[in-house]
């Protein structure tokens, strides 16, 4: 019997050593693939350092970029793509040198690096549409306007903060991934936490109160965000990535409705399109009928497309793709 504790403990002293082990060994390329880009950029920028082969250093240059891409962080992004244009990677490095610098208003750095790229792609009309965005950015910012910008100082965070919705009696509804968003875990995508709902409200003359969790039925340990309303905001539409009831992270389009004393239903996923499809960022016509999402379900356009889906006496119709001429 004791033979037999031992044997057993020692198999799964093994096999612990064994797992950790195998997350020690997670090269680059892999956490690239798995999406976690936070955990994928440290371990490739130790990669560059360690690397002679200048091939090899600007493919790591590359990937680094695109993991700050993909984390919505422009500035490092920006930095190492000119590392990996400078270090001759392929013209796709000099596209998205072009534009980070586009995304951080230097766009007349920007012109010269999507035209050195057309040089290379000489038909690329996206380049082409990229490299026409930037000379009118030039031409509207020497024009005088009528507008100010101003910040939200007790809305905002250092946390990513998007996607604004007014609500009810002029309340702002955003997204956030804030220190106090619900759940304890981090989002290897950001590198933060997973997003939530939040609800600054209003005095009424354009001052808006430190922002709160929306709502604890709505908020989940997930990716939740974007949400939008009908007209009474008596119903919510969202995004969700991830749910309980399956192993993966697909992002879906989330329900709920208002009950009675004001409270949030438990919300259900609206299976608009195939189930491994990501679907995101709804958007209610003034009269509730119509409902606009973005999804990359297969027979699209591009990476996302937009499309629209009519309200029947049966619920939501099939989603018709707004056609070539949006996406």
């Amino acid at each position: 019997m004791m033979f037999q504790r031992l044997a057993v403990f020692i198999s799964l002293l093994f096999l612990f050593s064994s797992c950790i082990i195998t997350q020690q060994a997670k090269d680059g390329n892999t956490l690239f693939q798995e999406k976690q880009y936070t955990l994928a950029a440290e371990k490739l920028k130790q990669e560059f350092e360690a690397a002679t082969e200048q091939p090899v250093k600007a493919q790591k240059a590359f990937l680094i970029g695109e993991c700050y891409r993909f984390s919505s962080k422009t500035i490092e992004a920006e930095s190492w793509y000119k590392t990996a244009v400078d270090l001759n990677y392929d013209p796709i490095a000099i596209y998205n040198y072009a534009l980070m610098l586009k995304s951080n208003e230097k766009y007349q750095e920007a012109v010269k690096q999507f035209s050195d790229y057309l040089t290379d792609v000489p038909f690329s009309q996206d380049a082409k549409d990229e490299l026409e965005s930037c000379n009118l950015s030039i031409q509207w910012k020497s024009q005088d306007n009528h507008y100010t910008i101003s910040d939200l100082d007790n809305v905002n965070s250092d946390a990513f903060d998007y996607s604004p919705q007014f609500f009810e009696k002029g309340a702002l509804v955003f997204t956030s991934d804030r220190s106090d968003a619900a759940g304890n875990q981090t989002f290897g995508w950001t590198g933060e936490k997973f997003s939530d709902l939040f609800i600054s409200y209003s005095d009424g003359n354009g001052n808006f109160g430190k922002p709160v969790p929306f709502n604890s039925q709505i908020n989940s340990s997930y990716n939740e965000g974007a949400a939008c309303f009908n007209k009474d905001f008596t119903e919510c539409y969202f995004t969700r990535c991830g749910r309980d009831d399956e192993e993966n992270d697909y992002c879906h389009i989330m329900y709920s409705s208002r009950i009675a004393g004001g409270e949030w239903s438990e919300p259900v996923p609206l299976l608009l399109f195939d189930d491994t499809a990501n679907v995101s960022q709804p958007f209610l016509s003034p009269d509730g009928k119509e409902l606009y999402v973005s999804s990359d379900a297969a027979g699209g356009f591009g990476g996302k497309d937009l499309y629209v889906l009519t309200k029947t006496i049966d619920g939501w119709g099939n989603a018709i793709n707004l056609g070539q001429q949006v996406n």
